[in-house]
């Protein structure tokens, strides 16, 4: 068990996203919201996201007013009920080779949720997916790593194995494999 892990709030979290990486809090990219609201409430809220799911007939295959439906009801229910608080942050990075990206960070500052995601910059030409060497690739996740782990979690959690850092166990095993 990993003792050295740090505990920083929320707040810790956007200065260093401010400082460390120049990040500019932003209007929220609604898709980019509408990812990171889904996955804000199956984590936090999973029996209350299938009570919604059973009681308006949602599933993958829904037509669309049964997901348009869906949609409505989670965002009420994560705004009046959950109360989220999302702010989303962007920067750019440019890697060691050369490519290009922007991200943008959501949090939610109730819970804790961190989701970080980037896009390639555009340079004016339509190239969707650029050719990025594996060190790039592999310099952008460290980025992606270092976010969303950098709040760690308390001493508390790791001597109850809660969930929050069984999260975060699962988190950083997935990071440092592709990092």
């Amino acid at each position: 068990m990993n003792q050295n892990i740090t505990c920083k709030t929320v707040q810790e979290l956007e200065e260093f996203l401010r400082e460390h990486y120049h990040a500019e809090q932003i209007e929220p990219v609604e898709y980019l919201l509408y990812n990171a609201r889904q996955q804000v409430l199956n984590l936090f809220y999973p029996e209350q996201m299938q009570q919604i799911s059973e009681q308006v007939g949602f599933s993958p295959e829904a037509d669309e007013e049964i997901s348009a439906l869906f949609d409505c009801m989670t965002e009420t229910f994560d705004r009046e009920t959950a109360k989220s608080c999302y702010v989303q942050y962007r920067f750019e990075q440019t890697a060691p080779e050369g490519a290009q990206a922007v991200f943008y960070i959501t949090v939610e500052r109730n819970t804790g949720f961190v989701l970080p995601q980037f896009e390639w910059a555009s340079d004016g030409q339509e190239q969707e997916f650029p050719n990025v060497s594996e060190e790039d690739y592999r310099y952008f996740n460290r980025i992606m790593r270092e976010i969303v782990l950098y709040q760690g979690v308390s001493e508390q959690d790791i001597r109850e194995n809660s969930s929050k850092y069984e999260r975060y166990q699962i988190a950083k095993e997935f990071w440092d494999s592709v990092c």
